[in-house]
């Protein structure tokens, strides 16, 4: 017999980068600026995560489906993840096998993506001094990665997704250290 463990995520890729920002002296653009504004604009470098994962299975309905209609929607949404209408599914009558699975393979929590970007430039005081300013956003486009719909028919939210979602919404954060 074959089961899915609670945690299986078929897809997961996820890419990285740095770039050196081609501004200042010595660089590609603006290579002619004084002094003082090669100070601001050169030396910057930008670091960035783009991560996604496929979601996890959903817990079986431990309920007897006796509507028509499919079970999984094509166009799933916040309050209908699946075929929720509670008036088609009954309970199992008393001492039966249950015959749905544990967790469903053709039915997953919602798939994640973010992208985490950090900027960093490093300021040469004097000889001796240098100070680091730093800038992340992490999550930057806000995704909200929501948990699994409820899947037990009695409760109100039978088929609908949680309303607190699970994932930190975007957060951004300045740091400055002085290096000697």
């Amino acid at each position: 017999m074959h089961e899915l463990v609670s945690y299986d995520k078929p897809q997961s890729v996820s890419y990285t980068g740095v770039w050196d920002l081609p501004f200042g002296k010595g660089r590609h653009f603006l290579t002619a600026t004084n002094r003082y504004l090669d100070r601001v604009i050169g030396g910057w470098t930008i670091n960035w995560i783009y991560r996604y994962t496929s979601g996890i299975p959903v817990a079986g309905i431990d309920a007897v489906n006796y509507c028509s209609e499919k079970f999984i929607l094509p166009n799933q949404t916040h309050d209908q993840w699946f075929y929720n209408d509670p008036t088609c599914y009954r309970a199992r009558a008393n001492y039966t096998l249950r015959a749905a699975p544990d967790r469903y393979d053709w039915l997953r929590q919602m798939d994640n993506s973010s992208v985490n970007l950090a900027g960093a430039k490093t300021f040469t005081v004097t000889e001796r001094w240098r100070f680091n300013l730093r800038a992340e956003a992490f999550n930057l486009f806000n995704h909200p990665l929501y948990g699994a719909p409820d899947t037990t028919r009695t409760d109100a939210r039978f088929g609908m997704l949680p309303v607190g979602q699970q994932n930190f919404p975007r957060l951004i954060q300045v740091s400055a250290k002085l290096l000697f």
